[in-house]
């Protein structure tokens, strides 16, 4: 009667276990970077949506903040890239991998009471484009967020803070960082549906 596994047996047994886990690790890593993407979209639309109700309250759209871990506006960094004011918003300031939100905002629309009268016209001209193709998606914007992402680092023309910004898909090793922005028709459209007379 023979008893336990022979040498050849265990590499088999070994063989086909490392197999059946190595099939589950990559799909949990893929899987990961799914959620950690939908988070970070669901928090950068909460941001969005609390700027509209921001300019609503306030007549204007807060200035970027210089300091990242205390999320408070600075007036001296209105018409800079620097990080999202998230305290002043009252949203979380982090993206799902951990990064401090990117901020950049129009000059004329960060100028105390903007809206008092009217909705200014765009002066810093942001625009938008996609990373592939180079199509603008907007130009104009007067608000830029956006997310590192998994790499932690900016991507495309995200990596030089000008007027141009990158947005794409989720491409690993190449393009991860997540951004939106906001129009000034959305910003108008919220407005007006607020009551604000808008001329």
């Amino acid at each position: 009667m023979k008893q336990g596994f022979t040498l050849i047996e265990m590499t088999m047994v070994l063989l086909i276990v490392g197999l059946l886990v190595g099939s589950f690790v990559i799909p949990l890593g893929a899987q990961m970077d799914i959620n950690n993407i939908k988070a970070t979209d669901q928090r950068l639309a909460q941001i969005k949506e609390a700027l509209l109700g921001y300019a609503a309250r306030n007549r204007r759209l807060p200035c970027s903040a210089s300091n990242a871990t205390s999320g408070i506006e600075d007036s001296t960094t209105c018409n800079d890239e620097k990080f999202l004011p998230w305290a002043v918003l009252g949203v979380e300031g982090k993206d799902a991998w951990g990064n401090t939100y990117r901020y950049r905002v129009d000059t004329k629309h960060a100028t105390a009471g903007a809206y008092n009268t009217t909705i200014p016209a765009p002066v810093d001209a942001l625009e938008v484009k996609n990373k592939l193709d180079t199509t603008t998606h907007i130009t104009n914007a007067i608000v830029i967020i956006y997310s590192y992402g998994k790499n932690k680092v900016a991507n495309g023309s995200n990596a030089t803070i000008d007027q141009t910004y990158t947005q794409d898909d989720f491409a690993p090793n190449d393009f991860d960082d997540r951004l939106v922005w906001l129009s000034d028709n959305e910003l108008v459209s919220r407005l007006a549906a607020a009551g604000f007379r808008i001329k």
